[in-house]
């Protein structure tokens, strides 16, 4: 059998998965609740679902130091990142680089497309890219020369405002 990802944007992606959505897509049904409970998350297990891994007492269920180690050297980094970069920075850059490998790309390309109108988090983006020895500039793209096969690209570009107001409903 074949393992399928598909990512979701919000719960009600959820719903086109389910056998029968009618009859379990409803609230207070499993579907649904478990649905709200891992968009809640965002990139992270929902807080049950953690502390049943690190119960376990099994490294391989709760080795967070062994995936950080595992994004460091995917990031060819010789020093620990500093501890206030955020997690989804490191894990989206290994990503690109990891996917583009997949395919044979020369080109990897981790861009932040920031509809915040206030450039909410770009310090930590700031702060990511120089630690990976890019250096940063507003709605561009930059090399990070530490890589070449493929080369990593890193960018950061602000968002058309006008889509902050858009109300995409679901297609389910």
């Amino acid at each position: 059998m074949k393992r399928i990802v598909v990512p979701t944007k919000s719960g009600a992606d959820w719903k086109r998965l389910l056998a029968k959505p009618d009859l379990h897509w409803k609230p207070g049904k499993s579907a649904m609740s478990a649905a709200a409970s891992w968009e809640a998350a965002g990139d992270r297990f929902p807080s049950e679902v953690s502390t049943a891994l690190a119960a376990s007492k099994d490294p391989d269920l709760a080795g967070q130091a062994e995936r950080l180690k595992y994004l460091h050297d995917v990031l060819q980094l010789e020093e620990p990142l500093p501890d206030p970069i955020r997690y989804q920075l490191l894990h989206r850059t290994a990503s690109a680089i990891l996917t583009a490998q997949l395919f044979h790309a020369q080109v990897a390309i981790m861009l932040v497309q920031s509809f915040s109108p206030v450039e909410r988090w770009r310090d930590d983006f700031v702060m990511f890219s120089q630690a990976l020895g890019a250096l940063p500039v507003s709605d561009a793209v930059v090399p990070v020369h530490r890589h070449n096969a493929p080369r990593l690209f890193v960018g950061w570009c602000t968002g058309d405002q006008r889509f902050r107001e858009v109300d995409l409903r679901a297609a389910v």
